[in-house]
């Protein structure tokens, strides 16, 4: 899949601060961008968690913890191998501390996708 053009395969603006689901997709598939925008007021933090056979997003799933960007700033994370998962229960989640803040992209492929 990896050879494949990156497209974007999710976009999210919380507007909570619970833990949710960003990506998860019935078919292979591997994420290897993740853009973090803040256009709010103030600073805010995120975490990113990858369970690859369900729902679990907490520290024991983190691929980052409590992140801080500040206002105006874009943190890029861009995977040098691509988080892959080939179980279909696998799931991208994310929690922010404050709502309506963060904007989070993804970037990726699942198999069978057109280039």
């Amino acid at each position: 899949m990896s050879d494949k053009k990156r497209k974007q395969v999710a976009q999210v603006r919380p507007s909570a601060t619970d833990a949710a689901e960003l990506f998860s997709d019935n078919r292979p598939w591997e994420i290897d961008l993740i853009m973090v925008t803040n256009t709010g007021a103030a600073a805010a933090t995120f975490s990113l968690f990858h369970d690859a056979d369900g729902t679990t997003w907490n520290t024991s799933t983190a691929l980052l913890y409590q992140i801080s960007v500040d206002v105006g700033e874009v943190y890029m994370i861009e995977f040098a191998a691509p988080i892959r998962n080939n179980k279909r229960q696998g799931t991208i989640g994310y929690q922010v501390s404050v709502a309506d803040t963060l904007t989070i992209t993804a970037y990726g492929n699942a198999e069978g996708d057109r280039d």
